[in-house]
């Protein structure tokens, strides 16, 4: 027999012990942190010192991104004032409140979904008048009179005693001005600095050390307005927002970017040792539309963000910016036609290469035909005889049209196929998305939403299509850049539009370290089941080593733990002849 050959694989977990409130972290220029915390634990952490929110007729916004564990059913903070005003959760929908006299609430229409991040964002001006902004989408406004001072500290994840967090927080920014739209938008891609005009605090929770979590070192001295951790038992973590997969691709690791990834070094840092990569890249899924007037008409499903997989080599140890695309929001008023439309995707960047967000699903507007709106995939279009939108070529598919009677909606369209036409009482369904080329979660990405069909009172979910198309009125999995199913209908039969999930970037390479690894096997042997073998790892690196015959793990070699400087692996090979 022919020598077996032997492959060793290293394949590093990286795990930080954390004791509060200090941390070790690689450079703060190279990773992106968040603050985990737990109900459970009663975790939060506070300033050091107090801070007085800009009250009365002067202006402020605060912003924050959140990441719910759950769907948060009952109220819990994101960040806030006592007895002023917070970015929060309750009931299931992302919220703010503004205290005058008490507590005045107010939810956005995006509802909480469980380990997805979202934006949130609220600015007032010296006009008390206030804006609500959910993943840069202005959501809600209204005025309301001067809103309570508060001499004591900012919390992050609570406020005292209650309403505790579960789950992670990042980017906290706070200003003494109005911020409009577009820089919102900005802000919450993009890392702050000193030379930011209005900025006052910022917390990244990449730059922790002995004194707490601190803000940036150029918006103040260490110490004067560190956040401190408060826990009942345990210690708050600082996890990666990028997700680390090194068991799906055996000898490679797969990164998942589920938000943009901010540092002050501009994005993802390359390894030293990998000069090529694989990367996907998805943008935002468009809304679906239930632009009616609740005698019928129906809104087309929401297109895919734009789907490019491609192959690069990089510049090791070099940054590259990694932006990921916000869903759109599906429409959700009835009888105002100019709300009621869904919105388009976010698009998402790696390097120089960006995919455009989806298309939102067509509808009626004040008596006129609608198409679906243009994007990486188009949105499908809606009554009546309402065309597809367009895709974007090399990225995805136009979107389906309606039918030329009442009442059916285009699918949107999805990365692999053109969105489905609607007919007669029938909506038209999505375009497919594509399969994971990387055999990971998400299994498909970028699909387009299903559109929806009926007549008279009786409307019903179009649920057709096995490539990741969301059934009508649904919002598709978190992550995967697909489309918001459309809605609309009459009288009681109404049915709300889905929102667009959120894109991705992934990225693979091959694992290659710079660290010595050499591998010892004793003497061959020659009967079959002589014994074991052992064969030793020696690498000056920690972690495990999965030790692989001819591609294949061998049976109880596999994430074997480093002791010391060796993993040793006692093969018992199962065959005649010289191995």
């Amino acid at each position: 027999m022919g020598k077996l050959g032997l492959i060793a694989a290293l394949i590093f977990s990286t795990l930080v012990s954390i004791s509060a409130p200090q941390v070790a972290n690689a450079s703060t220029s190279d990773t992106d942190q968040a603050l985990m915390l737990s109900a459970s634990t009663l975790g939060y952490a506070s300033s050091a010192s107090n801070i007085t929110p800009y009250s009365g007729a002067q202006a402020f916004t605060l912003e924050g991104w959140a990441n719910s564990s759950d769907a948060c059913s009952s109220s819990a903070i994101v960040v806030g004032f006592e007895s002023s005003y917070v970015l929060f959760c309750n009931g299931g929908f992302w919220s703010i409140s503004q205290y005058v006299s008490n507590w005045n609430s107010t939810s956005s229409t995006l509802p909480v979904r469980a380990n997805e991040w979202v934006h949130l964002a609220l600015t007032r001006d010296t006009s008390n008048i206030w804006k609500f902004y959910v993943n840069g989408q202005l959501n809600q406004t209204g005025t309301l009179a001067s809103v309570n001072g508060s001499t004591g500290p900012m919390i992050v994840g609570a406020l005292p005693s209650r309403q505790y967090w579960n789950g992670m927080i990042d980017e906290i920014k706070y200003w003494n001005v109005t911020r409009t739209q577009a820089q919102v938008q900005s802000d919450m891609n993009t890392f702050g600095s000193g030379g930011d005009s209005g900025l006052q605090y910022y917390y990244n929770f990449n730059d922790v050390s002995g004194s707490g979590v601190q803000p940036t070192s150029n918006l103040g001295s260490a110490g004067t307005n560190d956040l401190t951790s408060h826990s009942s038992s345990g210690s708050p973590t600082f996890p990666d927002v990028k997700i680390s997969d090194t068991t799906t691709s055996p000898g490679y690791t797969i990164l998942k970017f589920p938000r943009t990834y901010i540092n002050s070094g501009g994005g993802w840092r390359v390894p030293s040792t990998v000069s090529s990569i694989a990367a996907v890249v998805v943008g935002g899924g468009g809304g679906g539309t239930s632009q009616t007037d609740k005698t019928g008409w129906v809104g087309g499903g929401g297109g895919a963000g734009g789907y490019q997989n491609v192959s690069t080599n990089v510049s090791p140890s070099n940054f590259y910016q990694v932006s990921v695309g916000q869903g759109g929001l599906g429409g959700t008023t009835v009888g105002v036609t100019s709300t009621a439309l869904g919105q388009n995707g976010g698009s998402s960047t790696f390097s120089s290469v960006t995919s455009q967000g989806g298309g939102y699903g067509g509808g009626m507007s004040v008596n006129s035909v609608q198409t679906g709106a243009a994007g990486g995939s188009g949105g499908g279009g809606g009554t009546y005889s309402g065309t597809g939108g367009t895709g974007t070529s090399g990225q995805g598919n136009n979107g389906g049209a309606s039918g030329s009677t009442c009442c059916s909606s285009g699918g949107g369209g999805g990365s692999a196929s053109v969105g489905g036409d609607g007919s007669g009482s029938t909506g038209g369904i999505g375009g497919n998305g594509t399969a994971n080329p990387f055999f990971a979660s998400p299994a498909y990405l970028a699909a387009g939403g299903n559109g929806l069909g009926g007549s008279g009172s009786s409307y019903s979910s179009q649920t057709g299509g096995t490539a990741g198309q969301a059934s009508t009125a649904a919002t598709p999995a978190t992550n995967t850049g697909s489309g918001g199913g459309g809605g609309g209908g009459g009288g009681s039969s109404f049915i709300a539009a889905g929102n667009g999930a959120s894109g991705i970037v992934m990225i693979k390479y091959k694992n290659q370290f710079a660290t010595s690894i050499s591998i010892s096997v004793n003497a061959k042997k020659t009967t079959k089941n002589s014994g074991s073998t052992p064969i030793t790892a020696v690498t000056t690196s920690s972690g495990t080593v999965t030790f692989y015959a001819n591609g294949r793990v061998i049976n109880g070699c596999n994430n074997v733990t480093v002791s010391g400087t060796t993993a040793t692996c006692n093969w018992r090979p199962m065959t005649h002849g010289q191995v």
